[in-house]
C-alpha cells in the first residue's frame, strides 16, 4: 500500500499503523509464542524503503517514518546496520536540523541513538554533522525527552577521544551544563532521566581527557 501512493494524507495514517504494529512486535517479541515469527523477511526491502520516503518527502511524514525506523532499529540488529549503510543516518540528521523545535523530532533522535551504538555508524554521524545538531538539541529544545534522547546519543558517540574532541569543538560542555542549569532553574520538566543521562554524556565527555575537564 506505502509503495502505491505519494499521497500524504494517506501515507501519514498507514505509517502510524505500521508504527504500532512494530511497537506492538517489539512488546511480544520475548514471548514463546512470536520468537520464530521474524519482524520482516531476509529479502524484505522495508527499510530502503523508509530511507527512499525520508529523502523525499515532507517534513510532517518524516517524522512519523523516523518514528518507524527508530522501532525497526531497535528491535532488529541487521536491520539497523543496512539502514546506517543505505543512508539513514543523514537523512535522519537531517529531520532533526528542520524540527529542531517539535516534539515529535524525538523518535528521529531515538533513531540516531540506536545506530551511533554501532561503530562504524559514528564516522557516517561525524561527516554529515549528526553531534552538532545534537549539541544544538540540547542547547534550544524545550521538551525534555527530546534533550535526554541528544545527550544519550552524545554519549554513545563518544566512545573515543576523536569524538570527544568533535563534540566539545561543536560547544558540548556549554550545552550539557546549561541543560543541567536550566533542570535546576526549573525551566524543564521530568528532569530526573534528563539530569541523569546529561551527567553521563559529561562523563563520556571528559573521559581520560583533561582538556574538556577544564571546560566543563
Amino acid at each position: 500500500q506505502l509503495r502505491r501512493t505519494r499521497n500524504v494524507q494517506i501515507l501519514v495514517p498507514i505509517m502510524g499503523a505500521l508504527r504500532a504494529l512494530v511497537e506492538a512486535w517489539g512488546a511480544w517479541c520475548q514471548d514463546p509464542d512470536w520468537t520464530d515469527e521474524p519482524l520482516v523477511d531476509e529479502d524484505d526491502e522495508s527499510v530502503e524503503f523508509l530511507v527512499e520516503l525520508l529523502r523525499k518527502s515532507e517534513q510532517g511524514l518524516r517524522l512519523e517514518v523516523g518514528a518507524v525506523l527508530y522501532h525497526l532499529c531497535t528491535h532488529e540488529y541487521d536491520l539497523m546496520v543496512r539502514a546506517g549503510e543505505i543512508g539513514a543516518i543523514s537523512e535522519l540528521v537531517d529531520v532533526v536540523k528542520n524540527n529542531m523545535q517539535s516534539a515529535a523530532v524525538v523518535w528521529a533522535v531515538s533513531g540516531l541513538c540506536v545506530l551511533v551504538t554501532h561503530e562504524p555508524h559514528q564516522e557516517r554521524f561525524a561527516a554529515v554533522d549528526g553531534h552538532v545538531a545534537m549539541v544544538n538539541v540540547l542547547q534550544t529544545t524545550q521538551h525534555s525527552d527530546v534533550a535526554e534522547q541528544a545527550a544519550r546519543t552524545l554519549s554513545n558517540f563518544m566512545c573515543g577521544h576523536k569524538a570527544q574532541l568533535q563534540v566539545e569543538a561543536a560547544g558540548g560542555a556549554q550545552a550539557m551544563v546549561s541543560v543541567l542549569s536550566k533542570c535546576m532553574r526549573g525551566q524543564l520538566v521530568q528532569v530526573e532521566s534528563l539530569m541523569q543521562q546529561v551527567c553521563a554524556a559529561i562523563c563520556n565527555l571528559t573521559f581520560e581527557n583533561d582538556a574538556n575537564r577544564i571546560k566543563v
